[in-house]
């Protein structure tokens, strides 16, 4: 791995056998391949077609992004494995991306935001 806090994966099945949204993510799959060289693939499921990337972070720790064609709102879809910590999933992903809370246009109702901006700039 070079000196990216992530490197691009073949996606395989969640550990736990299913993955949820955990946050959306401002940037679209174009500019995510233009600022972090990721490549992304096409396929598709019941909602629409769509582009996907699999990431594994510094920690082992692995994630999805996701973008539906139709998408009627705007960024990348971040998914995890359902038993992994979102919170803590979503801090590592800011972290080694070198992005920051506001990035973000969503994130789980069970990850307050305020949590992400305390870890960004401690006291």
């Amino acid at each position: 791995m070079s000196s990216a806090s992530f490197a691009q994966t073949d996606p395989v099945p969640w550990p736990s056998g299913h993955g949820d949204t955990i946050a959306v993510l401002a940037l679209l799959p174009d500019a995510l391949s233009e600022r972090y060289g990721l490549r992304f693939i096409e396929g598709s499921d019941n909602l629409d077609v769509y582009e996907a990337a699999a990431i594994r972070l510094e920690s082992g720790r692995r994630l999805g992004l996701l973008r539906h064609r139709g998408a009627p709102v705007p960024g990348t879809e971040i998914h995890a494995d359902g038993a992994d910590n979102s919170l803590e999933a979503i801090r590592e992903f800011l972290d080694g991306f070198g992005l920051a809370a506001d990035d973000l246009l969503w994130v789980r109702e069970d990850v307050p935001l305020d949590h992400l901006r305390a870890a960004e700039h401690p006291a």
